[in-house]
């Protein structure tokens, strides 16, 4: 049979216009008008999550989400919260400068603690308001006390070793915090825990015993706002001074470590009326004691008590509040030390309030002619 011809009907059925279904033309032709409408379908369903998540989450991205995009906040920077109307916090992060007035912290000194806490902390801001609850972690500081609008003093509760945030909630609910300011390590904390004696005179000049942990050389002490004197830091468990002059009170007492906040007793020591030694005369007595001495001084009252190194002398008579006299007891040769007591009061000393010193020796007496015996004649 011959072939076809290519004009003949029967060739024309595999003719090229059949065959172009199946060429890249025909399916690129084909293929556009799906991905489009495949894209507007994805665009409609994203549209339709995100309007479900506006409705129901309240508008905040999810954790990972937030997470993911929270910019690293540099030293210094806070994060805030306040509540909203129906009492969900809602904060806000960043590093931006706080608004002038503001609650805002910017620092946190020292920036560790011990985990047994009682430690005095500042708290460096702005917006600070009488009321404030100061959070360490999640444990409130057992006394707080705002010293100025930008500064703050909190004492450390305890904690368990590691890095915490620092928290200052405001009494209106408006908080700040600001993360990982302070580290609980595992050593004593700086705290006075006694002193001794409890009182002394409004005049100053008493000698006291400071006891706690963590002392530092250099430390100072400070008794009822007034600096005392002759610190010396014996360990880091004690402190010597000597009390200042101040008025009547119980006062609080306060040491303070070099370049660290203050470690205070509250309420520790009282100041009350009491004596005052200036001076004895005479300022020399025999070692053999019984010479009446005149003490000159203040705030002497009957039924006054007086001593010397120690041993009490006898025969007190107060003349008025500034003079009374004793008979000084025996003593050893150097100087003695002058204590007062007043009936109920502490003690009134003075160093090197006299002198003991050799006694005379007696006058030779001449002796006894001898019965029958005549004076021998002279040349």
């Amino acid at each position: 049979m011959p072939a076809p011809s290519p004009s003949s009907p029967r060739a024309s059925r595999y003719s090229s216009p059949r065959a172009s279904r199946y060429s890249p033309r025909h399916r690129r032709s084909r293929l556009v008008p799906r991905l489009v409408t495949l894209a507007v379908v994805a665009a409609i369903v994203a549209g339709a999550w995100i309007v479900w998540g506006l409705l129901v989450g309240g508008g905040e991205p999810s954790p990972a989400t937030e997470s993911s995009t929270l910019p690293v906040r540099p030293t210094g920077s806070t994060e805030t919260s306040s509540p909203s109307p129906d009492g969900t916090p809602v904060r806000a992060t960043g590093a931006s400068p706080p608004a002038p007035g503001a609650l805002a912290v910017l620092e946190v000194v020292p920036s560790e603690g011990s985990i047994v806490g009682g430690e005095a902390v500042i708290v460096q801001g702005q917006g600070f308001t009488e009321g404030l609850t100061v959070r360490f972690g999640t444990r409130d500081a057992p006394d707080v006390e705002v010293l100025n609008p930008q500064t703050v003093r909190a004492t450390l509760p305890p904690g368990l070793p590691g890095l915490v945030d620092v928290e200052v909630v405001a009494v209106e609910g408006t908080s700040m915090r600001l993360p990982g300011a302070l580290v609980y390590v595992d050593r004593p904390p700086r705290v006075v825990m006694a002193v001794r004696p409890t009182l002394g005179t409004t005049a100053g000049g008493t000698a006291v015993t400071i006891v706690g942990t963590g002392f530092e050389p250099g430390a100072r002490v400070v008794i009822g706002g007034e600096r005392a004197t002759e610190v010396e830091v014996l360990d880091s468990t004690r402190i010597s001074a000597v009390t200042a002059a101040r008025e009547e009170g119980l006062v609080d007492v306060v040491v303070r470590n070099p370049d660290l906040p203050a470690a205070i007793l509250r309420q520790a020591y009282e100041y009350v009326p009491g004596p005052t030694l200036s001076r004895v005369k005479p300022d020399t007595i025999p070692e053999t004691g019984g010479v009446r001495i005149t003490v000159i001084g203040t705030g002497f009252e009957p039924g006054a008590v007086v001593a010397l190194n120690g041993l009490a002398a006898t025969d007190v008579r107060v003349s008025s509040p500034t003079l009374l006299t004793a008979v000084a007891p025996q003593g050893i040769l150097g100087p003695a030390v002058l204590v007062v007591v007043n009936p109920d009061q502490p003690a009134a000393v003075l160093a090197d309030a006299v002198r003991y010193v050799p006694s005379a020796p007696s006058p030779a007496a001449s002796p006894s002619p001898v019965p029958g015996e005549a004076s021998s004649p002279a040349g």
